[in-house]
């Protein structure tokens, strides 16, 4: 699917209603993806649609690698209907910024065609980046009950606009990705003064952080059955989905097998200081940064 100036459509131009008879026409819980910053549909050599959310890998790169083929290979029986949601997402980081809000009423426009055509069905999201603000964007547009989860990783949105949401957060996010946070809080216009990205927590009813650089997290998740790899990089946006192990994880999330209250259970109740956080903001104290 492909958000146009707010409108879902498909992306190889099939009807949109005979696109969603045949995904949804496979059982089981329907699971959104949804890419984040320098991806377009249709472009030549970023578009989701033949990289992430290709069915196999296609991509050159590594930080193209396909969703689908890892989120099947994390499930247990048969996947219910996965579908991607691509929006252009290319410019700079605040056109990419604003576009992201008109394809979260896109997204919501979508859900509201899923239910008709599915009512009852458990819907969930997965949102990277900026993708994480289309998925809260579309949250805050669609009913109460419409969405059950997002699954936000790294997500380049501040957490005042999850606060209050009905559906359960899971706010995945590492200290790789600190130095990007503290450069989107200084490039793009905060809800309201203070704001942070979702990075720095996020704390309520229904809402859950996964630290996945805090080791108490990690053997939380090994306890659970889910071992994921230590972190390898000091700096990287995306190793949220390119450390081993998280698939399995975020296909349980999508498909409902692993629920709130035993994730909730089983993590840490705090987890430990984020000093890579602390440490960029010192360094980040002075003269505004940015993106080279």
């Amino acid at each position: 699917m492909t958000d146009h100036d707010g409108a879902p459509t498909t992306h190889d131009g099939q009807p949109l209603t005979e696109a969603l008879t045949h995904a949804l026409a496979i059982p089981g819980p329907v699971a959104i993806m949804v890419h984040g910053y320098k991806y377009a549909p249709g472009h030549a050599t970023a578009c989701p649609h033949r990289s992430l959310f290709a069915p196999r890998d296609t991509a050159r790169h590594l930080r193209g690698l396909s969703w689908p083929q890892r989120l099947g290979d994390g499930s247990e029986g048969q996947f219910g209907p996965l579908i991607g949601f691509g929006w252009p997402a290319r410019g700079s980081l605040r056109q990419a910024h604003d576009r992201a809000a008109l394809a979260g009423t896109g997204l919501a426009r979508l859900i509201s065609r899923i239910q008709h055509h599915a009512p009852g069905r458990p819907i969930r999201i997965l949102g990277h980046s900026l993708g994480a603000r289309v998925a809260i964007g579309a949250a805050r547009q669609v009913p109460d009950g419409a969405i059950c989860g997002l699954i936000l990783l790294a997500a380049a949105e501040f957490g005042t606009q999850a606060m209050g949401l009905p559906c359960h957060i899971y706010n995945v996010t590492s200290a790789e990705n600190d130095l990007f946070d503290l450069l989107a809080e200084r490039l793009l216009p905060r809800p309201q003064k203070g704001a942070r990205m979702l990075g720095a927590g996020l704390h309520g009813p229904g809402k859950l952080t996964l630290r996945l650089d805090d080791a108490a997290t990690l053997d939380a998740l090994r306890g659970l059955g889910y071992p994921l790899a230590a972190p390898d990089r000091r700096i990287c946006h995306w190793s949220v989905y390119l450390r081993a192990g998280v698939f399995p994880l975020y296909a349980a999330l999508l498909q409902g097998r692993l629920g709130y209250s035993a994730l909730s259970s089983a993590l840490p109740n705090t987890a430990a200081p984020n000093t890579a956080r602390q440490r960029f903001r010192r360094q980040a104290s002075g003269p505004r940064a940015g993106i080279a």
